[in-house]
């Protein structure tokens, strides 16, 4: 249903008035009156009309001196104006075009002329008008930062402005593309994340968010794209608008704030806790404790306080690196891992840690593409949470760790909580609640598991969770490419 359409009349005869309205009531405009042309300037400007029926002679400010304020004023240069007149000369006729009338109807009126020639300028107005919008918008999709597909019902590209073609390794020819299939497109140069989502396109959880990620390379540093998908209803089909926005700049500044987190919480707490304890006996054992005791407490606290400074001097430190988990910073061997992990479990305090791996991983010179600081980071997150969600805070860990096609696998099996479908599928969302104490966390879940994501997606690995098939606890699932020699 189109919009009701307004009328601005302009008459100082009150009879014309009324006969107009009579003649246009069957088409059920909107009909604003002002009877002299001083009004008539007042109320265009205050309602903005899509037709203006302008009486030639009034007292005052005539329809032709009306006309060609109008014409000077930006906002209503282009509102179409129907000179009204008794006047059936040319030179009437000349003087209104050159003030910039549209039409002419002479009085007195024919309704079937009169209505012919409304609906046919006001059919006309709205076409100008949604050529103009066209044209804007299509100008802000052309210079937007934003890249935009449009999708047939098969998949294959319709339409793409500059900014996609750039993101999808385009002819900067549109017209080259037109019928290249879209996942085919991004399939050169992404992986999209998460996998099971991409594996149902173009039927995807709007909840969700969909990521196009180059992972980094020694040279260049990942590169992520947002993807958002509109279903366009047509008459016998659909179609479907994408748009691919850069957030790699979001996503490294989260990491970096959730990185800096989770070192300050991983070096405090041990030495925390023996000054925390010593706190605590202060007060209650000063007098009972031996000679003896205060000399052996004494070096452990002075140990840990200077491992206190120590640390606090490192986040010092930290605060003059830009990227911690940068692929610059190295790769890092498989034997790395095994280290790593027992050097978590100890700090940790996991009194049930077991790891199960293949013989061959042990012997040969193979790296993955991440630090060893990001490494740390990865399975610290995800073996603190393991015990910070454990119902006795002791959960028996098993880890296995083994190659196949190309890519280590760690599987990191625990006995704690049972997670429902819907958490399990946001915990791994890089922006799931991102600003929540700049911890990316969902609530029960832990912190920074959407970081540990944003890491291993950025290299070219996969993150999966799930409930275990046996008894309760999860199994977090990480996939890291290989890197063979000495790198």
């Amino acid at each position: 249903m189109q919009p009701q359409s307004t009328i601005l009349i302009v008459d100082d005869n009150p009879n014309d008035c009324v006969t107009l309205r009579i003649l246009l009531l069957a088409d059920e405009y909107n009909l604003i009156f002002a009877e002299d042309g001083a009004k008539a300037l007042v109320v265009a400007n205050e309602i903005r009309p899509d037709l203006l029926l302008l009486d030639v002679l009034m007292p005052g400010l005539d329809g032709f001196e009306v006309c060609q304020q109008l014409r000077a004023n930006p906002l209503l240069a282009e509102l179409p104006i129907i000179m009204l007149t008794a006047l059936d000369d040319e030179a009437s006729h000349l003087r209104g075009m050159a003030v910039g009338a549209d039409d002419f109807i002479t009085k007195p009126f024919n309704q079937a002329e009169l209505r012919t020639r409304v609906q046919t300028i006001l059919r006309l107005n709205r076409y100008r008008r949604l050529m103009n919008e066209r044209i804007k918008f299509e100008w802000v999709v052309e210079h937007t930062k934003d890249g935009y597909v449009i999708l047939n019902q098969q998949q294959q590209l319709i339409y793409t402005n500059p900014q996609a073609r750039l993101y999808l390794g385009l002819t900067s020819n549109n017209s080259k593309v037109i019928g290249e299939p879209f996942m085919k497109l991004i399939n050169q140069y992404y992986q999209g994340q998460p996998q099971a989502i991409w594996e149902t396109w173009p039927q995807v959880d709007p909840e969700i968010p969909l990521y196009l990620i180059q992972p980094a390379t020694a040279t260049n540093s990942s590169f992520w794209l947002q993807v958002e998908l509109i279903t366009v209803p047509e008459s016998d089909h659909e179609t479907y608008l994408v748009r691919l926005r850069d957030v790699t700049t979001n996503i490294v500044e989260q990491r970096l704030r959730w990185t800096f987190h989770g070192q300050i919480s991983h070096k405090f707490k041990s030495p925390l806790t023996v000054i925390d304890t010593f706190r605590q006996l202060l007060p209650e054992e000063e007098n009972q404790l031996s000679v003896a005791d205060w000399q052996a407490l004494l070096p452990l606290v002075r140990s840990q306080l200077n491992t206190l400074k120590e640390d606090i001097l490192e986040v010092f430190r930290y605060l003059n690196i830009t990227d911690v988990v940068s692929s610059r910073q190295g790769n890092c061997s498989l034997e790395t891992i095994f280290s790593v992990i027992r050097k978590i479990g100890t700090d940790l305090q996991l009194t049930h840690l077991e790891i199960q791996s293949d013989p061959y991983l042990h012997n040969n010179e193979l790296y993955i593409p991440l630090s060893t600081k990001a490494l740390e980071l990865v399975l610290w997150e995800i073996l603190d949470n393991a015990q910070k969600f454990h119902p006795n805070s002791s959960p028996e860990i098993e880890i296995n760790i083994f190659k196949l096609n190309n890519q280590i696998y760690l599987e990191i099996f625990d006995n704690g909580i049972t997670l429902s479908p819907y958490q399990l599928s946001q915990i791994w969302q890089p922006y799931y609640q991102a600003e929540k104490g700049f911890s990316g966390q969902v609530p029960g879940l832990g912190v920074g598991l959407s970081i540990v994501t944003s890491l291993i997606w950025s290299v070219g690995g996969t993150c999966q969770a799930y409930n275990r098939p046996n008894g309760s606890g999860i199994v977090v699932e990480l996939t890291v490419p290989i890197l063979g020699g000495n790198q």
